[in-house]
């Protein structure tokens, strides 16, 4: 819908949680010293390591089941998990390896 329509969506995707979260960010600043909100934070944190894990073993349960694919996976755990190296580096690693490895394998006619 033209200029409108993309300044409309961009308030609607962008703007509007950009409001949220700096709303929660206020309200959190205000009263960060209650030990009810760290406690809830805390379980929300509990909460959100859940949700990422269950994303990530369905990822993982549709993606085919080939050494180079564990081998990165892997890597990654051991990069993020363990090692608690920053995410953005390790996948700006890895990301570029798996396609190589993928490509390669394909080019070779694997699975």
């Amino acid at each position: 819908a033209g200029l409108r329509g993309a300044l409309a969506a961009f308030a609607g995707l962008v703007l509007m949680p950009l409001v949220v979260v700096l709303c929660a960010m206020g309200l959190y600043l205000r009263f960060q010293d209650v030990t009810a909100v760290r406690q809830m934070l805390a379980g929300m944190t509990a909460v959100a390591a859940g949700l990422v894990l269950s994303t990530g073993v369905k990822l993982a349960q549709s993606q085919p089941r080939t050494v180079r694919a564990i081998a990165v996976g892997v890597a990654a755990f051991v990069a993020i998990g363990l090692l608690r190296w920053p995410l953005l580096p390790v996948m700006a690693v890895l990301e570029p390896v798996a396609l190589v490895l993928e490509y390669r394998a394909m080019r070779k006619g694997g699975a």
